[in-house]
């Protein structure tokens, strides 16, 4: 059976038993392209001209030789469905774990790590630093208003507002 690629033109010569039966999809070698092959007549010699009826004169067209047959495209396989997601359930986080379950509880649930301590101990010493900063700006505001008030005239308002005028 003779078989063309509705997109390139490219024919094929096909085996009958090939595409026998429910059709089936192929694929052309030279553009890629799927389609359902449509069975298309073989050139018969009979519709072809022959040097014999030639009689008006004009030189004789010749037929290109015939190109020798292209290997048969093997049709594709059907390709199985994909496997079938399996989801698993997301755990429930206020349920215990298994190694919690089996672990018994710290003697002293409340006393932090001993790395903690120190932690803490330093975070309280940041605190003070930021509070004695805070502090010292105050009160240097408070001390040179007079200087304040003569380099950034808008001042005025805000010490006047305050009663430090």
């Amino acid at each position: 059976m003779r078989i063309v690629c509705p997109s390139c033109q490219a024919a094929y010569e096909v085996p009958d038993k090939l595409l026998s039966g429910s059709p089936r999809k192929v694929r052309c070698a030279r553009c890629a392209t799927h389609w359902v092959p449509e069975p298309v007549p073989a050139p018969t010699p009979a519709t072809m001209p022959d040097a014999a009826s030639a009689t008006d004169g004009l030189p004789e067209l010749r037929q290109p030789a015939p190109q020798p047959a292209q290997p048969e495209p093997e049709p594709e396989p059907d390709l199985p469905p994909p496997p079938p997601v399996l989801i698993t359930p997301t755990p429930d986080p206020r349920a215990p774990r298994a190694a919690e379950k089996l672990l018994p509880a710290p003697a002293h649930a409340d006393d932090p790590a001993p790395g903690g301590r120190r932690l803490l101990v330093i975070a309280g010493a940041l605190w003070l630093a930021s509070l004695a900063a805070l502090a010292t700006a105050a009160w240097a505001t408070f001390a040179f208003r007079e200087d304040i008030m003569a380099a950034w005239a808008p001042s005025r308002r805000f010490f006047s507002l305050l009663g430090l005028d």
